[in-house]
């Protein structure tokens, strides 16, 4: 950040040069000339646990939607029972597909994984239903994690599965000799139900031309966990994966033919959330400040953050803030001891408004130089012992100081309709590394 030190900094920094070296130029000066700088390590702090009711997992605006998809059902002994399914819309390439006198080999749906936001226990198996969807999504609207949508029939449902979002696999060319094969991306295939690939094939050529005709058929498909684990998958239904989709494999006569069903731009896609805190540690902590005087939690998909209050932030308001830093400390509980449960890795933070959350300028500047991690900071730095994260809130408590903003923030995940990752903190109270706000100040 120091190409962007404030007129105050900047006196600051030549100051304590000037003081690093015996002189006798300015010993006159008068004791008013001088800077009257100051510190506080020691204002009050109010931290707890809440809970968010969904968050936004697709947009109309491409920029705007999803590149991970999580699914799975992650049993959490901190955090209790974490459900993620998949809703989306598939739709037919950029040329419609002539299955006239076609022959079904196969239908398989290839999901190709998304190894960043893959989480947990990946020795573990997995397994995934596939259902059509029953009603349509709406790709004009806006659509949030606690979005329901019914289902009708399976279509399939993959083997038992080991994730392995980074090894390729090869598999044999369709109509090839049984020793040609081709090498693709890693990624999840799961055979569909042969009865679902002849409802494909059986379609008059209208439905493939038309998108609304075609939805009003196949309306979508969700991905359902049946297995209950240490960890979710998570998978890339972008465009820019040209690997994902369904693809029909048929022939006519001896001739072999392969036509791929896509998530396209077009398609709408979502990720639901449900979190079940019974019989967690979280559980007891949820909207309790005397509890989250000494632990704090946090959590991705839409599942706990923090709110943290400063409820005597006016202090400052006949002050100049040249740097005020939240700094938290990560814990580990005692049921974390052997838990294949890596921490969050970037924080960010929220006003708290009379209207629901709005991101604080600190981090607004950030993202917007495209320096987030240097500019507000919230990086997991786990070379300081124990675990901490640095906050930028310099602008925010100036804000608060005036009275121009609320004394409370919110502490989320960066990306976390996309990340199942959580972490435990210290609380302002925390007997051994309490959360702090670290204010440099200058006396106008």
């Amino acid at each position: 950040m120091k190409q962007f030190l404030t007129a105050a900094g900047l006196i600051l920094a030549l100051a304590l040069f000037s003081c690093s070296k015996p002189t006798i130029v300015g010993s006159d000066l008068l004791d008013q000339d001088q800077l009257d700088l100051g510190f506080s390590d020691t204002m009050s702090l109010i931290g707890y646990t809440v809970l968010t009711d969904s968050v936004r997992t697709y947009a109309p605006d491409f920029n705007d939607q999803l590149i991970a998809y999580l699914v799975g059902q992650m049993q959490d002994p901190v955090f209790g029972q974490s459900l993620a399914r998949v809703n989306a819309e598939f739709r037919p390439g950029t040329e419609e597909p002539d299955f006239a006198n076609a022959v079904l080999d196969s239908v398989v749906l290839a999901l190709p994984y998304y190894a960043f936001s893959r989480y947990g226990d990946s020795t573990e198996f997995y397994g995934i239903d596939v259902r059509l969807l029953s009603e349509r999504m709406d790709r004009e609207e806006i659509i949030y994690s606690n979005q329901v949508y019914q289902t009708g029939d399976l279509i399939g449902s993959s083997a038992l599965f080991k994730p392995r979002s980074g090894d390729s696999i090869t598999i044999q060319v369709h109509g090839g000799d049984i020793d040609e094969t081709t090498k693709l991306p890693p990624q999840l295939r799961i055979r569909m139900d042969d009865s679902f690939g002849a409802d494909l094939l059986s379609q008059p050529i209208e439905v493939f031309e038309d998108d609304s005709l075609f939805l009003d058929v196949f309306p979508g498909i969700q991905l359902a966990p049946n297995t209950i684990n240490a960890g979710m998958n998570a998978f890339n239904l972008r465009t820019s994966s040209a690997n994902a989709g369904f693809f029909v494999y048929y022939h006519v006569d001896e001739d072999y033919s392969t036509y791929q069903f896509q998530f396209n731009s077009l398609s709408a896609r979502m990720t639901s959330f449900e979190h079940d805190y019974t019989g967690s540690v979280v559980e007891s902590f949820i909207d309790d400040k005397e509890k989250g005087d000494s632990l704090i939690f946090l959590q991705g998909m839409s599942g706990a953050s923090f709110i943290i209050e400063i409820p005597n932030a006016a202090f400052f308001a006949d002050k100049v803030i040249n740097r005020a830093e939240l700094e938290l400390s990560a814990i580990t509980l005692p049921e974390d001891l052997f838990s294949p449960f890596t921490p969050v890795l970037q924080l960010i933070a929220s006003e708290v408004t009379d209207t629901g959350l709005a991101i604080i300028d600190d981090v607004a500047f950030g993202l917007d130089q495209g320096s987030l991690e240097e500019l507000f900071g919230g990086v997991y730095t786990d070379s300081e012992n124990p675990p901490k994260f640095h906050l930028n809130l310099s602008a925010q408590l100036r804000k608060m100081s005036l009275g121009q903003a609320s004394n409370k923030i919110q502490v989320t995940v960066l990306a976390r309709p996309e990340l199942a990752t959580r972490i435990v903190l210290s609380g302002p109270g925390n007997s051994f590394n309490p959360a702090i706000l670290k204010v440099n100040f200058t006396n106008l």
